[in-house]
């Protein structure tokens, strides 16, 4: 992870600008030291199960946005704002469709995402080092999305309870910031609050995943848009003085 590490750190301290402790809304940045996570948590996110919410977070793909295409950071912030609010919308609107169409839009995701993901890698000529394995794991999140794709009636049962051991690992994520905030004197009520949220959902996906999963998916649209709405440059200074 040595190199995706220094990559990540310089590209953030980059478009960081701090001032004084207040939040630089033209910058899309946040003034705090703890406004993007050390190269160590981003690599603890992704053993720790928490890639796939990394992969759908609109800070995270706003970033990429303004990385890949130098627009506007306010511009971009609320254009992919609007697009999780009109997918999250349908999520909750649209649940029954949703949920038919569910394995189809999970395994293709992973498919385009994991092809994008091993372009990127090659291009970079990632598999010439051992300590990473971007190629290789692209290659297997690929064909994990076809057979997906290919056993619908499989597919269900295995997104439910992968979905909720995913939601027990972002609780004890949520907790273990909780427990640091807690011991720095710091405002833990936030990840306190997620991590009991998530917690409780995961139990009830695990306990009777395809009678819950309907649950999930409304749960999965109002995250959306409660991501979107705290990605906005007005709302995310607020937002970060909880978190």
């Amino acid at each position: 992870m040595e190199d995706e590490q220094l990559n990540f750190t310089g590209y953030y301290n980059e478009q960081t600008k701090v001032s004084k402790g207040k939040y630089n809304d033209d910058e899309f940045a946040y003034a705090s030291a703890e406004a993007y996570a050390p190269p160590a948590l981003e690599e603890e996110k992704f053993v720790g199960g928490e890639f796939l919410v990394e992969v759908f977070s609109a800070e995270t793909n706003v970033h990429k946005v303004i990385k890949a295409t130098k627009l506007n950071a306010r511009v971009v912030a609320y254009l992919m704002a609007l697009i999780y609010i009109v997918v999250g919308a349908t999520f909750i609107i649209f649940t029954n469709h949703i949920q038919t169409a569910f394995p189809y839009i999970v395994g293709s995701v992973m498919i385009f995402g994991g092809l994008i993901r091993f372009a990127l890698a090659v291009k970079k000529r990632e598999y010439a080092v051992t300590h990473t394995n971007n190629t290789a794991g692209s290659l297997v999140f690929v064909a994990l999305g076809l057979m997906i794709v290919i056993e619908v009636e499989w597919a269900m049962l295995f997104i439910a309870i992968a979905w909720g051991i995913f939601g027990l690992m972002e609780g004890a994520h949520a907790f273990n910031h909780m427990l640091s905030r807690i011991a720095n004197r710091q405002i833990f009520v936030y990840y306190l609050i997620k991590g009991a949220i998530e917690l409780v959902l995961a139990f009830m996906l695990l306990h009777d995943p395809l009678h819950h999963i309907t649950l999930h998916i409304i749960v999965f649209g109002v995250q959306l848009i409660f991501d979107a709405i705290t990605t906005l440059p007005a709302v995310k200074n607020l937002v970060h003085k909880w978190k």
